[in-house]
């Protein structure tokens, strides 16, 4: 015969232990509980361990289709002896085991915290898990070690979550590759590749899953992906989705949008000092890829800076490039005389937009704000020589003197192809006491 019968459905009969407890296979899936955290003997560290009081459950590997799950506890610190290598490194794991003769054939009928000895080796390996047993923490345990301190021992306890076997409500499932079409089977999944993903085969109603991206990918709008907008993923990206048995509908995704209104393309983090040459010297170098921009795309550059003019009405100019030799920005040298000199650094700042009309065509805007102390006219730091600007003078006095401009220019330059894009300065005299 090969139906077993179901349960208490002959509430005469005689049950064994086994089988009261097999149900609870189908409903808790293993792990700690509370406590059991394994930390230095608190009474001082020698080589021992203690394991804190706490609860388990410990799923039977013998027999996995007759082994139920056990409930395991402990009310008091347990000690656990750890024993070094003369020679070599090794780990030791401490797990919670159960011992049962009816499957094991062992001859006992029990559960203990055990320390798991691996083999001493140069670069050690953890020693295998026992059957029907959870890990709890391992011990890096040096050669001829004296004494085991918390700093040795890491925390290997997986909670324990409702459900077994198939039966999976908290459970993380096998990592998915990414292709056109991907199945689900649990609350979440890590999803690795690069491979657009168009639809998820169906699962019933009310089924919720979240996806976690490992890579980029898209991930489409369309098919039985009722979500709010294509969703260009990057590592650590996450979708949450829920089907109606048919139909796949978003609930969140996190960021919002990878793709966001800007990207980032680079940062600048170490500054570049210009002083004591006339040399143009580039504050930014960024190659622009091919075809970056698009037809209609915006490409912006934010930088800021301070500078010394103690030099004797010296003055420095910036230039804004797009592609080699082709200057959209330029400050000009302003004039050589008739500027106060001041001990006290002044400090700049530039904003420069360039908006593609077309592939090879563009609008450049930008702002430029400008603090001279000790100046009577910021503004006669800068005469542009290349595109157009104008000044609205916030304060002017022999003390201090602000500055700022608002321009425009055009370009045609073609950005299906890679250009330099570059913010370079210019002093005009080679002296310590003039620099960017």
């Amino acid at each position: 015969m090969s139906e077993l019968k179901p349960l208490f459905v002959d509430l005469d009969d005689t049950y064994g232990a086994d089988e009261l407890g097999l149900p609870y296979r189908d409903i808790v899936g293993e792990g700690y509980v509370s406590g059991l955290a394994v930390s230095q003997r608190a009474a001082g560290i020698n080589l021992s361990v203690d394991v804190a009081a706490g609860s388990c459950w410990v799923q039977g590997d013998t027999d996995t289709s007759a082994q139920p799950t056990y409930r395991c506890r402990n009310d008091a610190v347990v000690n656990l002896g750890i024993t070094p290598d003369a020679t070599n490194p090794r780990n030791v794991i401490i797990v919670a085991e159960v011992l049962d003769d009816t499957f094991d054939g062992g001859g006992s009928l029990l559960w203990r915290l055990r320390a798991v000895h691996g083999t001493p080796a140069g670069s050690p390996a953890d020693p295998a898990t026992p059957t029907s047993a959870i890990l709890l923490a391992r011990i890096a345990v040096t050669a001829a070690d004296a004494s085991i301190a918390d700093a040795q021992i890491t925390d290997l306890r997986a909670p324990a979550n409702f459900g077994g076997g198939n039966i999976k409500l908290w459970a993380k499932g096998v990592d998915i590759a990414s292709a056109a079409t991907i199945a689900v089977t649990h609350p979440f999944h890590d999803v690795t590749g690069t491979v657009t993903i168009t639809s998820i085969t169906a699962q019933s109603a009310g089924f919720v899953v979240t996806l976690q991206f490992d890579g980029v990918l898209t991930f489409t709008d369309g098919s039985n992906l009722k979500i709010g907008g294509n969703f260009t993923t990057a590592a650590e990206s996450t979708i949450t989705l829920v089907c109606d048995g048919t139909n796949w509908y978003e609930l969140s995704r996190s960021p919002i949008s990878v793709t966001t209104e800007y990207d980032v393309l680079t940062k600048v983090t170490t500054a570049v000092t210009v002083v004591n040459t006339v040399t143009e010297t580039n504050l930014v170098n960024y190659t622009v890829a091919a075809s970056a921009m698009g037809s209609d795309k915006v490409l912006r550059l934010v930088a800021a800076g301070d500078f010394l003019q103690n030099s004797g009405g010296s003055t420095a100019m910036l230039r804004f490039k797009l592609g080699l030799g082709t200057t959209l920005i330029d400050t000009g040298a302003g004039p050589t005389t008739g500027l106060a000199n001041s001990a006290t650094r002044g400090a700049w700042r530039i904003e420069v937009e360039i908006a593609n009309l077309t592939s090879s065509t563009q609008s450049i805007t930008f702002n430029l704000d400008l603090y001279q102390p000790g100046g009577s006219n910021a503004a006669s730091f800068v005469a542009f020589t290349t595109g157009q600007g104008a000044y609205g003078q916030g304060a002017s006095s022999v003390i201090d003197a602000f500055a700022k401009a608002f321009g425009w220019n055009t370009g045609a330059k073609d950005t299906t192809g890679a250009l330099a894009l570059t913010l370079s300065v210019i002093n005009q005299a080679v002296n310590a006491s003039l620099d960017t």
